[in-house]
């Protein structure tokens, strides 16, 4: 109730996750990054978006504060089980949004066609690819969701700075591993309007990499 702003709230979601181990809602994010982004997208507004990678849930819980109130929110993981789910039902969505919860892989068709059911005709105003990092998982990714994305939506990506163990060959544990998100990154914004949200260009891994959607691009 004393949140205000996405800050308070990025950082109530870290506390809850160091105090409740075993239901926790860690953003996996470097706060600034995720909360410049989400400052931005929010201008849209945010009537709809889709997650790729819900990890324990801290982005999709930012994601549903900085949308409209009457959003429809989606988010998929192959370990988004019954506990993940009913956790982020309690925890994540504003008492108007609706938010979908889904368990599976974001390169199987069948979980397309949940995702296409969920939203109905309503296009995405967001779509946050944070799922594989193999160059051709994040790029399956992109193209099997972007078609849903309307034009002008963003398209955006995590751990778009090359990690520490790729750069220099040091392998550390305090970072995700960025894997090939960084070489398809810069494929993507070669060809369509972008932005980048990075803390520091020397950092081990982390940033967001953030495209506007014109899907007339796609075609060339």
């Amino acid at each position: 109730m004393q949140c205000h702003t996405l800050c308070d709230y990025f950082n109530l979601v870290q506390r809850f996750s160091r105090e409740m181990k075993r239901a926790s809602l860690d953003a996996q994010q470097k706060g600034r990054e995720l909360i410049s982004f989400l400052e931005t997208a929010s201008k849209l507004p945010i009537e709809s978006a889709l997650e790729i990678g819900t990890a324990a849930g801290g982005t999709f819980y930012l994601l549903c504060r900085a949308a409209r109130s009457t959003a429809s929110l989606l988010t998929i993981d192959l370990n988004n089980d019954w506990r993940r789910r009913v956790l982020l039902h309690l925890t994540c969505p504003k008492p108007s949004q609706k938010v979908h919860i889904i368990r599976g892989n974001s390169r199987d068709e069948r979980t397309l066609a949940r995702v296409k059911h969920a939203l109905r005709s309503r296009e995405l105003d967001i779509l946050f690819i944070d799922g594989d990092h193999s160059f051709e998982g994040v790029r399956k990714d992109f193209e099997l969701y972007s078609g849903l994305v309307r034009q002008g939506g963003i398209i955006a990506f995590h751990d778009i700075v090359t990690d520490y163990r790729t750069r220099y060959g040091i392998a550390t544990v305090s970072s995700p591993c960025s894997g090939e998100v960084p070489r398809f990154w810069s494929l993507v914004k070669s060809k369509w309007r972008g932005r980048e949200f990075v803390e520091s260009r020397d950092q081990d891994g982390y940033g967001i990499g953030a495209i506007i959607w014109d899907s007339d691009s796609a075609k060339q």
